[in-house]
């Protein structure tokens, strides 16, 4: 309300059919006084995101694998974030998805992270895609985040991320988000020693699949105190 920060509540059940009271009670037609008063209302045709609210799309990363997601990690912190995606999803499923809301392509920050490049074809296709979603929005506000190397990929995925890693970060440098280098960081040593050499994510930082973020790893991609995503949002004003 009026620039305060938006609020979410992902645990809402949400009637088919219901009423809307538009004040401070839910019975008759009773009005608070002061500061609290709720004096003008905008209705939208659409789906709208207040300008501090995230919109956030990709696969299982943001869809959730073991009750472990970048809009879990969020709205714990307090941060409004919304996210259309399905896990497994390819690239061009998520473009495609994102067609099915334009009204969030208006406002808002967009976030897309395809962590496990499903189905790729090649670089240049990847990259024509991310161009597509990027000609949707109608701003700027929007981070790219990285494909993520694991050690379960085959060596074939492990380059074709890699290229596509570098392709991304050359395309979109104000936009483009390095969830690798902060995973790296984040390692345990010795155990993760072999891992951060080979420069795929460190296996203390995954789920027993070995594809899939913990908990802890998601919270470090979320609010490492200087490069994590809370911290890029809040520098670029967003």
């Amino acid at each position: 309300m009026n620039t305060s920060p938006s609020v979410a509540d992902v645990s809402a059940s949400v009637p088919g059919l219901g009423k809307l009271f538009i004040g401070r009670s839910s019975s008759g037609e009773t009005w608070d006084t002061g500061s609290d008063l709720i004096k003008r209302v905008r209705l939208y045709p659409y789906e709208y995101l207040p300008i501090d609210a995230i919109w956030g799309n990709g696969d299982s990363y943001m869809d959730g694998s073991g009750g472990v997601s970048l809009p879990i990690t969020a709205n714990a912190d307090s941060r409004a974030m919304i996210e259309t995606s399905s896990g497994g999803t390819t690239l061009q499923q998520q473009y495609a998805e994102m067609q099915l809301y334009p009204g969030l392509c208006a406002s808002g920050v967009f976030i897309n992270w395809d962590g496990a490049p499903n189905g790729f074809v090649d670089v240049s296709t990847q990259m024509a895609t991310y161009a597509q979603m990027i000609a949707l929005l109608s701003h700027n506000r929007f981070l790219i985040n990285s494909p993520l190397k694991r050690s379960v990929m085959s060596g074939g995925d492990l380059a074709f991320t890699t290229a596509l890693q570098a392709a991304l970060a050359a395309a979109y440098p104000g936009n483009y988000f390095n969830a690798q280098a902060i995973l790296a960081a984040h390692a345990t040593s010795p155990g993760d020693d072999a891992d951060v050499a080979a420069g795929v994510v460190p296996t203390s930082l995954l789920q027993g699949d070995g594809a899939h973020l913990t908990t802890a790893a998601m919270g470090f991609v979320w609010a490492d105190a200087t490069v994590g995503i809370k911290a890029v949002l809040s520098a670029k004003g967003w």
